[in-house]
C-alpha cells in the first residue's frame, strides 16, 4: 500500500523557484526500468532520485531543457510500501537575468 504522502508514478510534477523541492513517488512492487523525463526550461536545474538515503539516478549536474534518464527498479519481495518509494529532489537554479526557474518531470511506473 502506498504511503499517504507519496505521489503515484506516471504523474507530472511541476514547480518553480530557486531552492530544493522534494517529492516522494510510489513505484510499487513491480520490477522493471523506470524513466524520468524532464523539462527544466532555460535555467539549469539538478534532478536526483534517492531510494532511502542512496542516490540511484540523476541528471549530470544542473541541466537546461528537455531530457530523460532511467534506472532499474528491483524491490524485494514483500517489501512494505515505504520501501517501494523513491524521493525525487530538484535543486532549482537561479539566473538574475531570466528570473525564477521553472521545471517539470514525470517518473514512469516500472516496466512501462
Amino acid at each position: 500500500m502506498p504511503p499517504p504522502n507519496a505521489q503515484p508514478c506516471d504523474t507530472i510534477s511541476r514547480s518553480g523557484g530557486q531552492g530544493v523541492t522534494e517529492t516522494q513517488h510510489y513505484l510499487g512492487p513491480r520490477r522493471g526500468r523506470v524513466t524520468v523525463t524532464y523539462d527544466t526550461k532555460y535555467i539549469p536545474d539538478h534532478i536526483q532520485v534517492f531510494r532511502g538515503s542512496t542516490l540511484i539516478a540523476e541528471t549530470p549536474g544542473p541541466v537546461p531543457g528537455t531530457g530523460s534518464f532511467s534506472f532499474p527498479w528491483n524491490p524485494r519481495a514483500g517489501a512494505p510500501g515505504s520501501e517501494l518509494t523513491v524521493r525525487v529532489v530538484v535543486t532549482g537554479g537561479h539566473d538574475p537575468r531570466r528570473g525564477t526557474t521553472e521545471w517539470q518531470y514525470q517518473i514512469s511506473c516500472p516496466g512501462q
